[in-house]
């Protein structure tokens, strides 16, 4: 895990955390008061003078503003008292993205169309491609990465946004693994791993139009 990477000191973030028990923590608006090397922040809730007690362990959300866009970050309590809130943050990202293209179909289940495209960057998390046609954010697709060799490594993926592309009838889409068995999770790893690029075969039109 790492750090939500623009979380500075001064910058304030709304803290959320579960309801179920009420000394489990206080939600609200807090300001960061510490940022550590190793993944951690220290933050107190405005307007209290002292910081609630929280439960070790404790999961939270952190929401924050970076260059203008909401943010929203998982952490864990690792400590607590006077001084304030230890947080170990998460980013959602915790994969590295490979530039690695890749042809890439993607299927909405009872939809007969198929989206083809091409990957813009790939990690063992998700994707991010240009392809042919809009799939819904939220809902769940299939994707299949192409290989030029071998069988296409098969995931079932969320789509996280689907953005149309100024002036073309293409979309960039952003995709998270859900469902993938392991032999192509071996084989994900060992494409990203290999430094040679796979022919893309086609782009972001269907094979033959």
């Amino acid at each position: 895990m790492v750090a939500a990477p623009n979380l500075s000191v001064g910058q304030e973030a709304d803290l959320k955390f579960p309801t179920s028990e009420e000394w489990i923590g206080t939600s609200g608006r807090y300001v960061v008061t510490g940022v550590g090397s190793t993944g951690e922040a220290i933050a107190v809730p405005l307007g209290l003078a002292a910081a609630p007690a929280v439960r070790i362990g404790t999961p939270c959300v952190v929401c924050y503003i970076d260059q203008g866009d909401e943010q929203h970050s998982g952490a864990l309590v690792v400590g607590s008292g006077p001084d304030g809130v230890v947080l170990r943050l998460q980013d959602e990202r915790q994969h590295p993205r490979y530039r690695r293209p890749l042809a890439v179909t993607v299927e909405v289940p009872g939809d007969r169309r198929m989206r083809y495209g091409v990957t813009e960057d790939v990690s063992l998390g998700g994707f991010r491609a240009e392809i042919d046609g809009m799939v819904a954010s939220g809902n769940w697709a299939f994707a299949s990465l192409r290989l030029a060799t071998a069988d296409p490594i098969v995931a079932i993926v969320r789509p996280l946004s689907c953005d149309q592309v100024d002036g073309r009838g293409a979309y960039v889409v952003r995709a998270r693994f859900g469902v993938m068995s392991t032999a192509d999770q071996l084989r994900l790893f060992a494409l990203l791993d290999w430094p040679v690029d796979e022919p893309v075969g086609f782009g972001v039109s269907e094979p033959g139009s």
